[in-house]
């Protein structure tokens, strides 16, 4: 008889009661906490007799969204150093998802500068088990070969990984997310800064056990009165394996999908961000810089017209003026003056979002606060920028000016969705600002601006709850954690769309840590006749459409069909996620994935036969699949629709054919 294959992506009661030890382990007593810093010459490991206070609050929230209901368990301790240092931990604990969380606070309530602060790890803990395996991933790098790629490192041999983004945006070159699998029990690992963040998983010279430190790469230097900082936020989620390798790592990803999506992703009036399609100018009017009331409203028209609903119009960077004069820019990188160009739209975009909401859409616009550029209005105030170049976001008139500035822009042109954008390294110009200073501190001033940057974050979802955020940063180079409950990632990467094989690379490693993110169908000049694989390839929670809209020669006809079977499959990107091929970057292989909604046991598969792949078909495993019920497997590729029973599905696999290179197939499935 086979048994039934389950890869159990619910919290089991072994992983609750795993966390809850855990927990207890790591905060139980204040001796030995999951973090270490140095004040003076002295290193702490948790909190001794030279902190003459200590308090520990707990309290509980409950939270009911439309899609799920959960309970956070919430512990403050409060530590007072000899030298006024208050050191505050904040941990919650999710005992419903077995995941636990904390950052740190160092805050000087003495009249004189504190002593100085260093080595300072937001974790510094242990992981145990045998035979210790970490997965880790590259970030986006616009590259061909590495941009989202998985990689699996063997710590049992002894290995010291050490892991840093660059330039200063949290997922350039490098993801923040780990799953660590120590013999029986793992860990999901999310190290959660808008920054420079480091983090190491030592194994050497250790028996069993994997030494795991992270933090702000620097952070060094004293702490005027008053003053406070805080560390990057440790996420732990604890899973237990099943048998096999590969099994195991769809029930972790699946965990921590499912506790992204239920107490992560931020929701409207508590309803997760529906699937969206979106168009947009940008390829033929140099982004919005020669964009006008009149051809936005001309080029909407245009999907209308031609039988595409769309639910956002696109506008991007390029609609404001150069100079506090109104100076009309060159190009849209000529940021820092966000008055928008009323030569170009007398109706401050009004007019379009009015047009649009005639057909049910709504509207999105780019912004770009943190990079300024001479001559723009921003540069015109020395304390509000940083090295001529960064904005300060750690200035609190700077971000309660730049929110009522936006919003100001928003409310008159009837906007409904702020995407902010971030094409700027960050860390040289951090650096070169406490060298200007010469207090002889190292980070404080990256601290000052990644709080601030979440500051104006809360204060302008708090003025526009109904709105949804983007984040974007040359792509994805910003997607942390704590950027990620604030927003949607809908512009991934700015490598070339028209790459669809490293496109359907990125999206099958996206998938496993951020649910939702968007991408454009096509790069720039593709063409009027867009194929379905170069749909198929966009077939996500967010698509936006790139048509040069002035071409009487685009093909529309296969737009609507790809559209049509989009809405149609859609409400399962929510769903649980398992690659069904291994991850590739190449024109030879096939990649495809399989998305099941439990509730209802129904799905989709998805997959890509490349370019130059031989291959017409090939054999892939479903997951969970019942042995004694019959499944009902529907094409949308003109196959017949077949029903298959769940015992050959689990001994054979289901066979997809895809007869030509550079195609795909989408296959819906139910359990009748």
């Amino acid at each position: 008889m086979i048994t039934k294959r389950v890869t159990h992506v619910c919290t089991t009661d072994k992983e609750k009661q795993l966390a809850k030890d855990r927990l207890s382990e790591l905060f139980g007593s204040y001796d030995r906490l999951p973090f270490s810093f140095k004040i003076g010459d002295k290193a702490y490991h948790g909190f001794d007799d030279d902190f003459t206070y200590v308090s520990r609050e707990t309290s509980e929230e409950h939270i009911t969204k439309k899609h799920a209901s959960y309970s956070v368990k919430k512990t403050l301790i409060t530590a007072r150093h000899t030298s006024g240092t208050e050191v505050t931990c904040e941990c919650s604990y999710y005992h419903d998802y077995a995941v636990f969380e904390w950052v740190l606070h160092f805050r000087n309530t003495a009249d004189v500068n504190s002593p100085y602060i260093s080595c300072v790890n937001a974790a510094d803990t242990d992981f145990t088990g045998a035979s210790p395996v970490l997965e880790y991933f590259f970030g986006d790098d616009c590259s061909d070969q590495k941009a989202m790629k998985p990689c699996t490192a063997d710590l049992n041999t002894g290995l010291a990984m050490e892991f840093e983004p660059f330039g200063g945006r949290p997922t350039n070159f490098q993801l923040p997310f780990y799953r660590l699998y120590c013999g029986d029990t793992g860990a999901v690992i999310s190290v959660g800064w808008a920054g420079q963040w480091r983090a190491c998983f030592d194994a050497r010279n250790r028996m069993g056990s994997v030494h795991f430190t992270a933090g702000q790469a620097e952070l060094c230097g004293y702490l005027k009165p008053g003053e406070d900082i805080r560390t990057p936020l440790i996420t732990v989620l604890n899973f237990t394996s099943c048998p096999g390798y590969k099994v195991t790592e769809m029930r972790a990803l699946n965990l921590w999908r499912r506790w992204l999506i239920d107490c992560n992703l931020k929701t409207i009036n508590g309803e997760l961000f529906p699937p969206r399609c979106a168009a947009s100018t940008s390829w033929i009017y140099g982004e919005m810089r020669d964009a006008t009331d009149r051809n936005q409203v001309e080029a909407f028209d245009t999907y209308i017209n031609n039988g595409l609903d769309l639910d956002f119009w696109w506008m991007d960077a390029g609609w404001y003026v150069k100079d506090p004069d109104g100076t009309p820019i060159s190009s849209w990188v000529e940021t820092g003056s966000w008055y928008i160009d009323k030569n170009r739209f007398p109706s401050e975009m009004s007019d379009v979002s009015k047009h649009c909401a005639e057909h049910n859409a709504k509207t999105l616009l780019w912004f770009e606060p943190e990079r300024v550029t001479a001559g723009s209005f921003l540069s015109k105030h020395p304390d509000w920028v940083l090295n001529g170049s960064l904005a300060n976001m750690a200035d609190p008139s700077l971000r309660e000016y730049l929110v009522e500035r936006f919003s100001s822009v928003m409310e008159n042109g009837g906007i409904s969705l702020y995407r902010q954008d971030y094409n700027i390294d960050p860390i040289g110009h951090w650096v070169i600002h406490e060298d200007r200073l010469g207090e002889g501190r190292r980070g404080f001033t990256e601290n000052h601006c990644v709080t601030g940057y979440l500051a104006f974050w809360d204060a302008l979802a708090e003025k526009h709850p109904d709105m949804m955020l983007d984040s974007c940063a040359s792509g994805g180079r910003r997607n942390d954690l704590e950027t990620m409950r604030r927003s949607v990632s809908l512009h991934k990467t700015d490598a070339d769309y028209s790459k669809f094989h490293q496109k359907q690379a990125m999206h099958y490693s996206f998938y496993q840590w951020l649910p939702y993110f968007g991408t454009p169908v096509t790069g720039g000049g593709y063409g009027p006749n867009v194929e379905k694989y170069a749909f198929r390839s966009a077939h996500i929670p967010w698509f936006t459409f790139g048509y040069d809209v002035r071409d009487p020669k685009n093909d529309y006809a296969t737009a609507r069909e790809c559209l049509k079977e989009w809405r149609e499959t859609n409400m399962y990107f929510y769903g649980d996620y398992f690659p069904l091929t291994p991850w590739s970057n190449d024109l030879e292989s096939w990649i495809g994935w399989e998305f099941k909604d439990y509730d209802k046991e129904e799905g989709i598969i998805q997959m890509f036969r490349r370019d130059n792949s031989p291959v017409s078909e090939m054999d892939v495993r479903l997951f969970d699949i019942d042995p004694y019920a019959v499944y009902e497997l529907i094409s949308y590729d003109g196959e017949p629709t077949v029903n298959i029973n769940g015992e050959e599905l689990i001994s054979k696999g289901l066979r997809v054919r895809i007869p030509e290179a550079r195609g795909s197939a989408l296959i819906k499935f139910r359990k009748i």
